[in-house]
């Protein structure tokens, strides 16, 4: 599940200062990491992502859509290759999964634009 549009940057700071409280007291919770990766990947922060996502993976793996993220953060990032592979193995396992279909949709268009650009 997608973290909601986060309209506003005070929204972003508000909602990782609550994550990160849940996390003071309950640091070894997949979840909160996950939640906190989402926002994290809501407000283009690719980097903090991958760094929750290395987190989640190492607390339970394959408990979390964090390939789905990891895709996402390529993509954000410029890494459209990349994230394309990534994305692909993904969505072979989870094909309705809608958020990835649309982060992968994304990146087609921009190896499109790379195509035709050469």
């Amino acid at each position: 599940m997608a973290c909601p549009v986060l309209l506003a940057h005070g929204a972003y700071h508000d909602v990782v200062a609550k994550l990160e409280a849940g996390l003071a007291s309950t640091p070894d919770d997949p979840l909160l990491h996950y939640r906190l990766a989402e926002a994290h990947m809501g407000h283009g922060e690719w980097v903090l992502c991958l760094d929750e996502v290395e987190t989640i993976e190492g607390l339970a793996p394959g408990e979390h859509d964090t390939a789905y993220l990891r895709g996402w953060a390529m993509h954000t990032a410029g890494k459209q290759e990349e994230a394309k592979r990534i994305l692909d193995d993904f969505l072979s396992a989870n094909p309705d999964h809608a958020p990835a279909l649309a982060v992968r949709g994304r990146v087609e268009m921009k190896l499109a634009d790379t195509a035709a650009a050469a």
